[in-house]
């Protein structure tokens, strides 16, 4: 197949008219057809061989995995030790959802002989998430009776589904805000299932309207002797819709020993068993609201009846008025020799709230403290009385707007406790607040000798504005575990082949920064 053209074949070359006649003859030898049709006929039938040899052979890997099937290892397991595996693939931290995408509804629809197992298996069926269908107002043009009909589908789900449970203890959560029309609307609909099963109750997590738990007024302590962990939070922001929730005799539990509400009508809980509690998380469904009993008394009250608190969350609404009293001539000092964990709301006058706080009280077990709120006074914040009252601190969350000034903020980080392993700084409300000063992180974060020689995890979700070879010098010069930072600059340099290094000896690295990219289209409408 000589042709004098082969040296332009390939290339852009364009022939010419003459040339054009010339390349159409030599494309119209008869032997050359031939030859292709001679090809064409050869690979057909080589391919019907190979179809024929593809087929053969799926035939006999088919017969071989159907008999390894039979002595596979899976089919070999005895039903409880199987049993265990499809516990092991429940949701860890949640309660587990109806639905057939998750164990345990997925593990029953693999197999026959799995889904005998897996309803034959009452740990499988003790831990359920319910989210009520409720009809919304946003949602008008949804029928009322479809959501109905979801509802009572739900509710019969949930009934065969505690049913397989046995007579395991039961951890169940509860997701609702039915909204009412009218006062013959009953926004409890699955209470009344739950109810059934109060005897055994373990761990419960209520999501509900104020009114739904009316239903429950009804249930005493010796009801739920196995009730351990308790968790309600109104979806409404309807005030005293019930009364004082001391009506809920069933908090009489002896058992409990973690509690937690968001709600309005939350004092007193004469019932509850103060000195066996070990968790307590005390707030408001939303941080508007006026209600007087959230202060520094009221708390100090709550912790002075648990003696064995281990944890503690609460939502400061105010400062009390009296706040001067309370450090001058309030109670003793306050020591809890347990506590170790502490998550405060601060919604309003922080700094009043810190420093009357922590002024009578004594944590030396406290690890972990998380900050929320903001400054919303000219004065600046005293850390003094946290870092005596707390002087083993390991992990601290706060907010970076409690400080007023550079200086101020360079003081509270330069006097964190030398035990502290985890420092997460943000902003609560970013846009009232400049990116945070690269002194500061030049003067104080990058002096390893001097400031927290423990560290292991910086976290700064504000707007930092440090240069990248800063960034550099302070990760070189720590043993840090991970590293999470937002600029509010872009990059300046790439810090990943400097800090490769220290990425394979296990630092987690998450830096991010701003993208500033104009569409060329902007202003244009866009094509159909």
């Amino acid at each position: 197949m000589s042709s004098r053209f082969h040296s332009k074949l390939g290339t852009n070359y364009c022939a010419q008219d003459e040339e054009t006649v010339e390349i159409r003859g030599i494309l119209a030898d008869p032997t050359l057809r031939l030859r292709l049709k001679n090809l064409d006929d050869e690979i057909a039938r080589l391919q019907k061989a190979l179809d024929e040899l593809a087929a053969e052979r799926a035939k006999l890997v088919g017969h071989v995995e159907a008999h390894l099937a039979l002595i596979s290892p899976a089919r070999r397991l005895p039903p409880d030790l199987l049993g265990e595996v499809f516990v092991a693939c429940l949701p860890k931290h949640r309660n587990c959802a109806m639905s057939a995408t998750e164990a345990p509804v997925l593990l029953g629809r693999v197999c026959s002989s799995w889904r005998t197992i897996s309803l034959s298996t009452p740990r499988l069926w003790s831990s359920l998430h319910i989210a009520e269908p409720t009809w919304q107002y946003d949602l008008a043009n949804v029928p009322r009776t479809f959501v109905e009909q979801k509802l009572v589908q739900r509710i019969e789900a949930a009934k065969a589904w505690l049913i397989r449970s046995g007579q395991c203890p039961l951890s169940i959560s509860l997701q609702s805000s039915w909204l009412r029309d009218s006062p013959s609307d009953t926004p409890e609909h699955i209470i009344p299932t739950l109810l059934s099963f109060a005897s055994r109750w373990a761990c419960l997590d209520l999501s509900i309207p104020s009114s739904a738990l009316l239903a429950m007024s009804q249930l005493t302590a010796a009801d739920v002797p196995m009730l351990q962990t308790v968790k309600i939070t109104q979806t409404d922001t309807t005030q005293d819709t019930i009364g004082p929730l001391d009506s809920l005799a069933f908090l009489g539990g002896r058992e409990i020993h973690s509690f937690s509400l968001k709600g309005r009508c939350f004092w007193p809980f004469e019932g509850l068993c103060w000195d066996r509690l070990i968790e307590i998380s005390i707030g408001f469904p939303d941080a508007d609201s006026n209600e007087p009993r959230l202060t520094v008394r009221f708390a100090l009250q709550l912790l002075s009846r648990c003696p064995q608190l281990q944890s503690f969350g609460f939502q400061f609404l105010d400062a009390d008025p009296d706040s001067d009293a309370i450090n001058n001539s309030g109670p003793p000092i306050l020591e809890l020799s347990f506590l170790h964990a502490m998550d405060l709301d601060c919604t309003w006058r922080l700094s009043e709230i810190l420093d009357s706080f922590f002024s009578r009280l004594s944590l030396p077990q406290l690890r972990k403290l998380k900050l929320e709120g903001e400054r919303f006074s000219s004065e600046s914040v005293s850390y003094r009385p946290l870092y005596a009252a707390a002087p083993r601190i390991e992990s601290l969350d706060c907010p970076i707007g409690l400080f007023p000034e550079t200086a101020l903020f360079t003081d509270f980080l330069v006097a964190l406790p030398p035990t502290l392993r985890e420092l997460k700084l943000h902003h609560a409300y970013e846009f009232h607040h400049p990116a945070l000063d690269p002194a500061i992180f030049e003067s104080v974060i990058l002096a390893p000798e001097l400031w927290c020689p423990c560290l292991e995890t910086l976290e700064i979700t504000s707007r930092c504005s440090f240069s990248d070879e800063a960034l550099v010098r302070f990760i070189k010069s720590r043993a840090l575990k991970r590293v999470v930072l937002r600029f509010s600059r872009p990059m300046e340099l790439d810090v990943q082949p400097a800090l490769q290094g220290s990425v394979e000896n296990g630092l987690h690295l998450e830096l991010s920064y701003p993208q500033y990219n104009v569409s060329p289209w902007e202003g244009q409408e866009q094509d159909d």
